[in-house]
């Protein structure tokens, strides 16, 4: 117990599997860590989305995640 950190708790624990933005390979969100990503979208659409989602993963190294 004298070695337990006062964040470690079961309740700050949880709180990353409660939110799969937060988790750093998350294949879904894209954007997660990578405001540059974002940044110029001002109006963006569906297939804006989609178009630059594809160009991103295709660009990728293969095994990234």
């Amino acid at each position: 117990d004298d070695y337990q950190q006062p964040w470690a708790t079961q309740e700050y624990i949880q709180r990353l599997s409660d939110e799969p933005s937060k988790w750093l390979f998350n294949s879904n969100n894209i954007f997660h860590n990578r405001p540059w990503l974002s940044e110029h979208q001002v109006n963006a659409s569906a297939d804006g989305f989609n178009k630059l989602k594809d160009r991103w993963l295709a660009s990728l190294p293969y095994g990234t995640w």
